[in-house]
C-alpha cells in the first residue's frame, strides 16, 4: 500500500493544467495553443491562461503571452504575420495582436462590454467578433444611483456581430462596424470563403428558456438584409460553408424541440435547391468541425459510448467513419488549412489531457505526436486502476460504466462502493483522466479504499437517440434499474461489499441519489 504522501488528494488533483485552443499556422508548420495553469498562492484561487507557440513536431515550444491577466483564443492571420488573442488586461475583454516570434502585444479594440468569439476574414483585412449591447445612459444613471432593480426576462442585452479593420491603428483604437441588428442573440458565426458574408447561429433571447432553440441565418459582410438558412422549432446550429462558398452545412433538429436533441447534418445550396439530409449518425448528436478541403465530406464530433470521437461523413451517402483510432477521449479538434494535419486534445483513464498533432490522409489520422507535456507532473503519483465495464439491465439493455478500483486493491477482498451518477440526464461519463480535477475527486476516493462506479444509464448521450430519450417522463424508472443492475454486477464480480454502499451525484445525479435512497 502506498504511503499517504504518495496518494491522491483533492488538492493534488486541482494541480491539473488545462491545454486547449490549438490552431495551425497557415503553412501548417506551427501551432498556437493555450495552457490554463491553476494558481493557489496567497489569496489566489484561479486559472491563469497564456498563449504558447510550438512547431507541429512538438519542438520549440515557447510561451508567447505573459503577465497576470489571462490571454486566450489565439487565431493566426491568413498570412501568418500575426496571432490575434483576447485578454482583459485592459479591464475588459478585447482583441490584441502579437507577432508569432513574440514582442509587444498591440491592442486592437476598445470594447465597452467585452468581446466574445472572433475570427479573421479570409483575406486578413478584418476581424469579425461578438459583443454584447452596452447599457443605455438611463441604465448607467440608475446603476450609479444604486437603483439597480430589474425585471427577469425583460430588457435583454443581446450579443451581435461586429467587424473591425485588422491592421493595428497608428493611434487610438480601430472603430468597429456593426453587422447585425435586431432582437436576437448571436452565439456563433463563420466567414464565407470569399469574405462577402457570414453565417451565424442565434437564439431568440439570452434567456435560459431559449437555450434549446436556435436558428441559422446569413448576413452580408456590411450588414443589411438577413437571409434565413433554417428557422423554426428546435435547435439548428454549427453552420459551416463548403470550400466553394455556395452551400452551408449545419446541424438541425428538424423541428423537434425536445431538450435531448436529435440532430441531422443538413446541406443547403445558397443559389436555390432542395436541402440535403446526410445519413443519421450513431448518436444523432453531431457538432460540425468543418468541410474537407476537397469538399468530399464533413468532419464532426459526437459522443460515442464512453468517449467523444471525431468522425468524417462523406457526401456520397456513405456512413460516418471514425477518424482517430484511439481508445480514449478526443476533443478540441482543429484541422489545418490544407487538410493534412489534425490537432486535438486527448486523454484516457491513465493519461492526463495533452495536445497532439497527427497527419491526416484519406480522412484517417496517422500516428499522433504529443505537443504538450503540461501535465507530466500528474504522473508522479501512483494511479489506482480504472476500467470500462458493461452489464445487462432488467430488460436486457446493455449499459456501460467505468469502474475505479481502490488503491492497493487485493483480489478476493470486498470494498465499499460509491455509485456516482452524472448530471443531465443527457450527459455521459467518458474515458477521462482519473486524477483530473472534476466534480468529485475519484483518485482521492480510491486512495481511501473505495470502489467508484460511474454508469451511463438510459437517458445518457453517447448512444442512440432512442436510448437518450428512453427515460423521458420516467426519471427513477428504467434508469434507476440500470444503475442498480450495475451495482449488483460489481457485487457479483466479488468486488463490492453489499453492506457498504453509497451514492452521490450532481443535478440529475442529485435527483437520482435522493430517489435511490427511498427505494433500496
Amino acid at each position: 500500500m502506498s504511503t499517504a504522501q504518495e496518494t491522491w488528494t483533492p488538492e493534488k488533483m486541482m494541480r491539473e493544467v488545462h491545454p486547449g485552443n490549438a490552431t495551425f499556422s497557415p503553412d501548417g508548420k506551427q501551432i498556437a495553443y493555450t495552457l490554463s495553469v491553476p494558481l493557489f498562492a496567497g489569496d489566489q484561487s484561479e486559472y491563469l491562461t497564456h498563449v504558447w507557440v510550438a512547431a507541429t513536431d512538438g519542438s520549440k515550444a515557447v510561451q508567447l503571452t505573459r503577465g497576470e491577466h489571462s490571454c486566450g483564443s489565439p487565431a493566426w492571420s491568413p498570412d501568418g504575420e500575426w496571432i490575434a488573442f483576447t485578454s482583459a488586461r485592459s479591464g475588459r475583454n478585447n482583441i490584441w495582436l502579437i507577432k508569432p516570434a513574440g514582442g509587444e502585444a498591440l491592442r486592437l479594440t476598445d470594447a465597452e462590454t467585452g468581446i466574445g468569439r472572433f475570427a479573421w476574414s479570409p483575406d486578413g483585412s478584418e476581424i469579425a467578433f461578438l459583443m454584447g449591447d452596452a447599457a443605455t445612459e438611463a441604465e448607467k444613471a440608475s446603476i450609479k444611483s444604486k437603483d439597480d432593480a430589474y425585471y427577469v426576462n425583460e430588457n435583454f442585452k443581446y450579443n451581435h456581430l461586429y467587424r473591425v479593420a485588422a491592421k493595428p491603428p497608428e493611434s487610438g483604437f480601430a472603430e468597429p462596424a456593426r453587422v447585425t441588428e435586431g432582437d436576437f442573440y448571436v452565439v456563433g458565426f463563420k466567414w464565407s470563403p470569399k469574405g462577402d458574408c457570414l453565417v451565424f447561429t442565434h437564439w431568440q433571447t439570452p434567456s435560459i428558456n431559449h437555450w434549446r432553440t436556435s436558428d441559422v441565418t446569413l448576413v452580408p459582410r456590411t450588414g443589411g438584409e438577413l437571409r434565413p438558412i433554417e428557422r423554426g422549432i428546435g435547435s439548428d446550429s454549427s453552420p459551416v460553408f463548403c470550400p466553394e462558398g455556395n452551400a452551408v452545412a449545419y446541424c438541425s433538429a428538424l423541428g423537434d424541440d425536445y431538450w435531448g436533441f436529435r440532430r441531422r447534418v443538413c446541406i443547403v445550396p445558397l443559389e436555390g435547391g432542395e436541402k440535403t439530409l446526410l445519413p443519421e449518425t450513431y448518436g444523432s448528436q453531431p457538432r460540425l468541425v468543418g468541410w474537407a478541403p476537397d469538399g468530399s465530406g464533413i468532419y464532426f464530433t459526437e459522443p460515442y459510448r464512453v468517449t467523444s470521437k471525431l468522425f468524417f461523413i462523406p457526401l456520397d451517402g456513405g456512413e460516418a467513419q471514425a477518424v482517430v483510432d484511439l481508445p480514449g477521449d478526443v476533443s478540441d479538434i482543429e484541422i489545418s488549412r490544407d487538410g493534412k494535419l489534425l490537432a486535438f486534445c486527448y486523454q484516457d483513464l491513465d493519461k492526463p489531457v495533452e495536445i497532439y498533432v497527427a497527419p491526416l490522409e484519406g480522412h484517417q489520422a496517422g500516428e499522433p505526436t504529443r505537443i504538450t507535456g503540461a501535465n507530466d507532473h500528474m504522473l508522479d503519483t501512483p494511479l489506482a486502476k480504472a476500467e470500462v465495464i458493461s452489464w445487462a439491465s432488467f430488460d436486457g439493455t446493455e449499459i456501460d460504466g467505468i469502474l475505479y478500483y481502490p488503491l492497493g486493491y487485493e483480489e478476493g477482498k470486498r470494498y465499499p462502493l460509491l455509485l456516482n451518477v452524472h448530471g443531465g440526464p443527457a450527459d455521459h461519463y467518458r474515458r477521462k483522466f482519473s486524477a483530473a480535477a472534476d466534480f468529485y475527486p475519484l483518485q482521492a476516493f480510491q486512495a481511501k479504499g473505495f470502489f467508484v462506479l460511474r454508469a451511463n444509464p438510459r437517458g445518457s448521450m453517447g448512444y442512440s437517440w432512442q436510448f437518450r430519450y428512453a427515460n423521458a417522463g420516467d426519471w427513477g424508472g428504467g434508469d434507476y434499474k440500470d444503475l442498480m443492475a450495475g451495482v449488483d454486477h460489481v457485487i457479483d464480480m466479488g468486488l463490492a461489499d453489499p453492506d457498504r454502499l453509497g451514492i452521490l451525484g450532481w443535478s440529475y445525479g442529485g435527483y437520482m441519489s435522493s430517489w435511490t435512497i427511498t427505494q433500496t
